[in-house]
């Protein structure tokens, strides 16, 4: 580029003020020559620029011709006019006359669309040039040679690809001490080598780029906010090393082009970035080969590292990390390109939520050693890099995944795999064992099967973080065995044949327990899968189909989309299985159900259908099944089947019992016992052809027990059915035929087998109600529902106010039997005035008059409100818990944390762990919280007066989850319960079947029962503890040498699930006013007892009191703490007698939020959690402890609603059975000041009844 403007210096002596030698003999003392812009420096020499220039209009306004020239700017600033092809100061060299030793200092350039141009010019040097707001770029070098660029500062360069330093071709361009700030890019390089940048500061945009140049430094420089810093494009032997980028990414390496790049020491944090939610990114190295990415550290950003279609890269030594926050996206992502090492790194924390991986590998060959993986949301996951046969990777035990080696066997023979293994990959193997492994978490598949035959898994624990056991691409008969897998996403057994999966359970998925494509044979024999937010087991079909699918002596239930879902399944057997209480059909198959067999198995309970057969299915059987109880259809049958057989099944309790479509060809249906509010509904009578409605009569026992098989027992709800009307012709056929729809005769109806018997009725007595109520509050009737017959049976019990249905319960009793159960009824603006409640049987109607009053109306209510939720110390989960808050009849703040708004009480899935410690913030009105109560390690908790609303309190309670072990005893009906204190297992059965590992469950009592002087003692008090069950706290006074105590009984399982001794904890807080009148002042002044045996406690002081904890080896005993010393004359605040209130030591229930591994025993859809919050009472299949009178050894009530006031069905603490203190139980409204005995207490068990369903018998939320 060649221009000439302005003066010629040269031809211009006079201007000269001193002029001595050459540019090589020139000093800093010497004088220089003053000029003034436009000029042209043509002549070798020191030029000072005297003044300042603005808004020029020149094209150049400093052109230097001549080599050794020192052009000193003084500090001044020549400013432009934005126009193109203007430059501020122009080096004009060429190729045919290259200029040397051009020195530009001092000075600023601006709105120039070239700020300094340097070309074809070496040794030269730019000292503390400042360029800003230049349209194109700052400082231009273009074919210079040896050029130091020092203190240089550039800012706002910023038009589609600007720099504010451009450097094009040549060599040995050093820049130093730079400060680019907003420069589209700091410094753009294209071609040419030897170039360094050191000691910079780049800031905003992009940092450097390098495209198609060789042998390229940058480094010792700091970026920020720069995306990328360094971006390498098509380049070779560029070294990027020791550079700090804050909020930003290292840049993108792509298309290497020569020798080794190197990528190495760079500190990359990008924590403030990630916190505002803007986008960034760590580093991208695409189709680039041979280069080395080492002993960088990357933190915090919405990912890590890409490697994209490259190959032979070396990733060693770098740190990947995401500890406050996490990169939201992966690790280390390799796609694509082959044999990359990836070597010796740590990469943990990253990719926490959403989900993603640590190391993500979608190539199909690369090295990994060395590498540890901790903490990200999955550690180690590998795709198939396009074919999972070219799999190729070699991944040794080097490897960790949460500590524990990797285990990945390739083409393996006879493979026992480590039982220390976090993670285990197996492809192309032949016969791999993975026995006795227990899983680490944070891994998308533990285990991961590709071309894995014969593999057997055996004693395998797992709580994954989403799939389990992932097989697929013909891995062929994988077995099972022997495993629980708790959480995650459950099973994916995919395009494999002759899987079998036995004495396994699945529970508590977010997704399907298992799910199945293309994976025929597939036999589950004795597996366990509950509590799944999908289908328990379900089949897709795929290209090859899954076909001979067996389910066996399994049970299926509480999952929430339901139980069994079967596509395409032809050929498959459904047998001998409990399917119950699915929020969703028991058993569907969908299209081409043919030759399969549904035999012997107990649906029940299902928010759905039992069975439903989708459309045309052919041969299809359904024999001997208990189908009831379910919400819709019994069975179901789609249209265009043909050939169905339904024979010998009990179908009672269900809406309808058999649904038939138009069209459907050739049914048998014979030997059912029909039962239901429907027994048969037809789309079109006419639709359903050939049907026959029974067999030849033929000597045998029937479905009801009598002697002669024929047709089928048709009964209804209401005891008038036609079998139950008919007369028997002498062998237990009527004698007339029943024609139940045009066209459909069943000629050989059955009669029941007289068996001097009584059929079941269920009496209805009301026992109480809750009336008035104020509207918007939930109106409660409570009933005695009590089986007068002599035979089991199941009915709906309804509540309806005026006629209108408002809730129901489907209640189970054994002949004789009763229970009290509630149902309720929130009421609204719109229900004020009285109304009729009645309570039906399907026999027996009873009724009692309540009233809705106006809002305003009657007494003052209370109230609770959740105001937040909060994390304030520990791990932080990713999905925040759901507060379920309530103030119950007795004015008891219940307290729990579920998973979700109807999730479950375990929050582990959350993210939650024993760390995590919740600020939870409340507002009650009308109630004065005095104590804290319940499972959780409370830290705080405090009681503030609201100040806006009168007679309301603010509460902040910090507590930190616990774990809880539980037993649950099951009858083999299908009906569990819990062990009672007083009757407590011991020896091989005192283990627990179950355990919730972290939860919180509390109850803040206002002790509004409790004698006036020990709720001053008592106020501010906690108690806590994981015990399964935990009785009321006994308050026992001072009397003679005996100190006064505070007592509570507590009950857990001696052995936790996994066979260890379960060692638990109580811990109380003792307020001052309670440690004054026990004369203590110092710790070691308090004693403790666990079954009447001084146990070493931990009591120090604390602000308000003193803390006291101390293990507890459980089975059941009583804790005690009291005073080491008496003093007679303390005042323990009793109200006179003994002390001892009412509620004295009896069991008030669960202290832990463990699931009955059955549904709840009264036969209804399982969710007695909320029907019995509002009741007091517990079904009589329950064991009693859950605030229902349990007096009588049969399970009868005693008929009051306030029971005995310790919930126990054993004896009360002073040795008095229940019988003795009745006489005190028939308020149901108020706790009694003092029973028979005198002895105080905590309130009225009724008072704590929501809490203790929550944690012993709450089921998963639907």
């Amino acid at each position: 580029m060649q221009r000439r403007f302005g003066v010629g210096i040269g031809v211009l002596g006079a201007l000269l003020v001193v002029l001595i030698g050459a540019v090589g003999g020139v000093s800093a003392a010497d004088s220089c020559a003053e000029i003034s812009g436009p000029a042209v420096i043509d002549q070798s020499g020191c030029y000072v620029i005297n003044e300042s220039a603005a808004d020029s209009s020149a094209d150049v306004h400093v052109e230097i011709r001549s080599s050794n020239v020192i052009l000193e700017g003084a500090g001044h600033t020549i400013d432009g006019s934005d126009g193109s092809g203007t430059i501020g100061v122009y080096v004009n060299g060429s190729a045919a006359a290259r200029l040397r030793n051009v020195t530009v200092r001092n000075l600023t350039v601006t709105d120039w669309e070239t700020g300094l141009y340097y070309d074809a010019s070496d040794d030269g040097a730019v000292v503390n040039v400042t360029a800003i707001s230049n349209t194109e770029y700052g400082l231009h070098f273009d074919g210079v040679t040896t050029v130091a660029v020092e203190e240089a500062t550039t800012d706002g360069q910023s038009g589609l690809y600007d720099a504010g330093t451009r450097i094009d071709g040549g060599s040995g361009v050093e820049v130093s001490g730079l400060e680019s700030t907003n420069d589209d890019y700091g410094i753009y390089i294209y071609q040419g080598s030897g170039h360094t940048i050191r000691d910079s500061t780049f800031t905003g945009d992009a940092g450097v780029i390098v495209i198609d140049a060789q042998q390229v430094t940058v480094r010792d420089s700091f970026f920020e906010e720069t995306a990328p810093s360094v971006d390498i494009d098509d380049s070779g032997d560029v070294l990027v090393d020791n550079n700090t980028v804050v909020d930003g990414s290292l840049g993108v390496l792509s298309g290497s082009n020569g020798p080794m790049n190197r990528i190495t020491n760079n500190e990359i944090d990008e924590s403030s970035r990630y916190a505002t939610g803007a986008d960034c990114y760590g580093m991208s190295i695409d189709g680039a080969a041979d280069d080395l990415v080492a002993n960088n550290t990357w933190t915090q950003c919405n990912s890590g590292v890409h490697i994209d279609d490259s190959e032979r890269i070396e990733f060693g030594n770098n740190t990947i990390t995401g500890t406050d926050g996490g990169n939201s996206d992966y690790g280390l992502w390799v796609s694509g390109g082959a044999d990359n090492e990836i070597i010796d790194n740590e990469i943990e924390g990253n990719g926490v939520y959403p989900r993603r991986a640590g190391i993500l590998l979608g190539t199909h060959k690369a090295t990994l050693s060395g590498n540890t993986l901790a903490g990200n949301g999955f550690n180690l996951e590998i795709g198939t890099g396009g074919n999972w046969s070219s799999i190729s990777h070699t991944i040794d035990a080097t490897n960790t995944v949460e500590g524990r080696p990797v285990a990945y066997h390739v083409n393996e023979t006879d493979v026992t795999v480590d039982p220390n293994a976090g993670w285990v990959g197996l492809v192309g193997t032949q016969n791999a064992v993975i026995d006795d492994v227990a899983f680490a978490q944070n891994n998308r598949r533990d285990v991961m099967m590709r071309y894995a035959d014969d593999t057997v898994i055996r004693n395998v624990d797992a709580t994954p973080s989403w799939v389990a056991v992932s097989t697929r691409d013909g891995s062929d008969r994988t077995r099972i065995a022997d495993s629980r897998f708790d959480g995650g996403e459950g099973l994916s057994l995919r395009e494999g044949t002759g899987a079998t999966v036995v004495n396994t359970t699945v529970t508590n998925s977010d997704g399907h327990g298992f799910l199945l494509s293309e994976a025929p044979d597939t036999t589950f024999e004795n597996v366990t899968v509950t509590g799944n937010d999908w289908y328990g087991i379900r089949v897709r079909n795929g290209e090859f189909g899954t076909v001979r699918v067996t389910v066996a002596n399994s049970r299926i239930a509480d999952n929430n989309w339901g139980g069994i879902d079967l596509y395409r399944a032809a050929q498959s057997v459904v047998r001998d299985s409990v399917v119950r209480n699915n929020d969703g059909p028991g058993l569907r198959a969908q299209r081409y159900f043919d030759d399969a067999v549904i035999a012997g198995n107990e649906i029940t309970g299902n928010n759905g259908d039992g069975v439903t057969i989708d459309n045309e299915a052919e041969d299809t059987l359904i024999v001997d099944n208990t189908i009831t109880d379910n919400a819709q259809n019994g069975i179901e049958l789609g249209w265009n089947g043909f050939n169905g057989t339904i024979h010998g099944n009990v179908l009672t309790g269900n809406d309808v019992g058999i649904d038939l479509p138009d069209p459907y060809d050739n049914l048998s249906v014979s030997d059912n016992h029909f039962d239901n509010t429907r027994n048969v509904v037809f789309d079109d009578p006419a639709g359903v052809t050939n049907a026959t409605w029974n067999a030849s009569a033929t000597a045998g026992t029937n479905v009801v027990g009598g002697a002669t098989i024929g047709g089928n027992y048709w009964a209804n709800q209401s005891g008038t059915g036609f079998s139950e009307t008919c007369t028997d012709r002498g062998d237990g056929i009527c004698t007339a035929a029943y024609t139940f729809e045009t066209g459909h005769v069943d000629q050989l109806p059955l009669v029941a087998p007289d068996t001097g018997t009584a059929p079941a009725s269920f009496d209805v007595v009301i026992e109480s109600s809750n009336s008035p109520v104020a509207a918007t509050e939930t109106l409660a009737v409570n009933a005695t529902i009590e089986n007068v017959g002599d035979v089991s049976a199941t009915q709906s019990i309804t509540l309806d106010l005026d006629g209108v249905d408002v809730d129901d319960r489907s209640v189970t009793l054994e002949g004789g039997n009763s229970t009290t159960i509630s149902l309720s009824y929130v009421t609204g603006d719109a229900d004020v005035g009285q109304h009729i409640a009645n309570v039906s049987s399907a026999n027996v109607t009873d009724s009692v008059l309540v009233e809705v009053q106006n809002a305003d109306d009657g007494d003052s209510t209370s109230d609770v409100t959740v105001n937040s939720i909060t994390v304030a110390n520990g791990t932080v989960p990713h999905t925040t818990p759901f507060v379920e808050a309530w103030l119950d009849d007795q004015s008891m703040l219940q307290l729990n944390l579920r998973s979700s708004e109807h999730g479950g009480y375990d929050l582990e899935n959350n993210g939650v762990d024993r760390t995590t410690e919740f600020e939870i913030d409340l507002t009650v009105e009308n109630v004065e919280p005095r104590l804290l109560l319940g499972a959780g390690n409370v830290t705080s908790w405090e009681r503030t007066p609201n100040g806006t609303t009168a007679n309301a309190t603010d509460l902040v309670i910090r507590v930190r989850p616990v774990e809880t072990q539980a037993i649950w005893e099951c009858d083999g009906n299908g009906t569990c319960t819990t062990p009672d204190l007083d009757d407590w297992p011991d020896g091989g059965s005192d283990t627990a079947t179950d355990r919730t590992n972290v939860t919180v469950s509390m109850a803040v009592d206002d002790l509004h029962a409790y004698p006036t002087g020990q709720r001053a003692l008592l106020d501010g008090a906690i108690v806590t503890t994981d015990a399964q069950l935990f009785g009321d706290p006994v308050y026992t006074q001072a009397a003679g040498d005996q100190p006064a105590t505070l007592s509570l009984r507590v009950g857990g399982p001696h052995y936790t699930v996994d066979g260890a001794v379960n060692t638990g904890y109580y811990e109380t807080f003792l307020p001052d006013a309670l440690l004054s009148a026990w004369n203590v002042t110092e710790p070691d002044q308090l004693t403790a007892a666990y079954q009447g045996t001084q146990s070493t406690l931990d009591a120090r002081t604390a602000a308000g009191g003193m803390l006291v904890s101390l293990d507890v080896h459980y089975s059941a005993g009583t804790v005690e703490i009291s005073a080491s010393t008496t003093d007679d004359s303390s005042d323990d605040g009793s109200d006179g007698g003994d002390g001892n209130d009412g509620n004295d030591g009896g069991s008030s229930g669960g202290g832990s939020n463990s699931s009955p591994p059955a549904d709840d025993g009264d036969g209804d859809d399982g969710d007695d959690a909320a029907d019995e919050m509002n009741d007091g009472e517990a079904d009589d299949t329950e064991d009693g402890s859950n605030g229902g009178d349990s007096d009588d050894a049969d399970g009868s009530d005693d008929g009051t609603e306030g029971e005995d006031g310790d919930g126990t069905t054993g004896d009360d603490a002073d040795g008095d059975t229940d019988e003795a203190n009745e006489t005190d139980d028939t308020n149901d409204e108020t706790v009694p000041e003092d029973d028979s005995d005198g002895t105080p207490g905590f309130g009225a068990p009724v008072g704590m009844v929501a809490l203790l369903i929550a944690l012993a018998a709450r089921v998963r939320a639907r």
